[in-house]
């Protein structure tokens, strides 16, 4: 809503410059500013729906095929992989444990078919491209989607691809050994099943010897440890 103010007073006062954002294209920001943040608004990002390719753009679709309200349309990259990830780090490991899962992601790549992501071992950095652009109406060049169902989406201006984005480190990350309670209680939190019905909820999701509960309050360890999300 700031941000959607700020536009609108600039055009008011004639001012013609750019808005560079990190949350221009977040949930109600693009419906929100409408035309006034066309080739105004710019916003950075791992991924949008129209960076382009035929395996993107079917990706994005089959979401939307399956989420059509306008209230659903929130798809970050970043979100599914940190779940598919995750899941893929428990099965390397074989167990839940927070230290042994941490380790399998070491390294761990993540290939989508369009975009490749990888933690890095060194400092569990997750590397990604990234992409700058703006905010224009649906049907122009380079903008095949809209969001939120407003005929506006966003352009592509510059990709910086991920060896561009991988940055120095100089960590010396030691990871410390799972206390025994941990060892059979993992906590995620939080966690929000498909919002279907355009709602959310979000719980505690606690791994017991690798087998999921979903608890709506926590729940206590076997040493009366009372554990919450």
């Amino acid at each position: 809503m700031d941000l959607t103010l700020l536009v609108k007073a600039a055009r008011e006062q004639g001012l013609d410059t750019h808005f560079y954002t990190f949350y221009g294209n977040s949930l109600g920001a693009p419906a929100a500013l409408g035309d006034v943040g066309v080739k105004h608004v710019l916003a950075v990002a791992d991924w949008h729906p129209n960076v382009g390719g035929s395996a993107s753009d079917a990706y994005y679709a089959v979401f939307r095929t399956r989420f059509p309200a306008a209230v659903d349309d929130y798809l970050f990259l970043r979100m599914p992989l940190m779940i598919e990830m995750l899941a893929q780090a428990m099965e390397k490991a074989h167990n839940a444990d927070p230290t042994a899962v941490a380790r399998a992601l070491e390294g761990m790549k993540l290939d989508k078919g369009f975009q490749t992501t990888e933690m890095r071992a060194a400092d569990h950095q997750l590397i990604q491209p990234l992409y700058v652009m703006e905010v224009d109406k649906v049907g122009t060049l380079g903008v095949h989607f809209d969001n939120e169902g407003s005929d506006f989406g966003f352009r592509t201006l510059l990709k910086i691809p991920v060896v561009q984005t991988v940055m120095p480190t100089t960590c010396q990350m030691k990871l410390k050994t799972t206390p025994s309670w941990a060892q059979d209680y993992c906590i995620i939190s939080p966690v929000v099943p498909n919002r279907v019905d355009g709602g959310s909820t979000a719980k505690t999701a606690i791994y017991y010897n690798s087998r999921l509960a979903v608890l709506g309050d926590g729940c206590r360890t076997p040493s009366g440890k009372r554990i919450r999300g």
